[in-house]
């Protein structure tokens, strides 16, 4: 998609990218609304090349931790700043999880458990209606949805407001809603 006059965006393809680009933009951010889900893990040894399967029976990856993006910077935010997580928890003890997940990680609110809201996914870019929990809405809804919850935030005080989508079919909608509110 272009690029729409008047809207930054930061292009991430690890989650190490991640941390750093949110660590970033949060420091003049009053409030952080983190619905991205990086991966928990990375590899330990990354392959400079591709890793070819000619001449093996298997492959034996080592992984190792990612940083917590979003606990980390609810550790290192300054007074003032808040931090909303969500917590993906669903069947008995999701509720307990997410209440759990709030505490350990100091947040100041989390939506548990998350529903997937968004313009309807595709299954060529990761998503499609297929999926077990997905709430396809459609771009004006989701464009209003948003620009509610930023009015929300605006009136109780939040002045910069850091939204992260890890969605590529909400993009548009989501540029659209930040530009209406400069």
């Amino acid at each position: 998609l272009p690029r729409p006059a008047g809207v930054r965006t930061i292009d991430v393809g690890t989650s190490a990218e991640l941390e750093a680009v949110v660590r970033s933009e949060f420091a003049g951010a009053d409030v952080l609304a983190m619905s991205a889900a990086p991966a928990d893990f990375r590899p330990a040894e990354p392959a400079a090349d591709k890793i070819s399967k000619a001449g093996r029976d298997g492959l034996v990856v080592e992984l190792e931790p990612t940083t917590d993006i979003l606990a980390a910077v609810a550790a290192d935010r300054r007074p003032g700043q808040t931090v909303v997580g969500f917590a993906a928890e669903h069947g008995a003890g999701g509720v307990e999880r997410g209440r759990e997940k709030l505490l350990r990680k100091r947040l100041d609110a989390v939506v548990a458990p998350a529903l997937t809201y968004g313009y309807k996914s595709q299954p060529r870019t990761g998503g499609g209606n297929h999926f077990c929990g997905t709430t396809s809405l459609d771009g004006g809804t989701l464009t209003a949805t948003v620009r509610d919850l930023v009015r929300e935030l605006a009136r109780h005080g939040a002045r910069r407001i850091a939204v992260i989508d890890g969605h590529y079919e909400n993009q548009m909608f989501l540029k659209l809603t930040g530009r209406e509110r400069r």
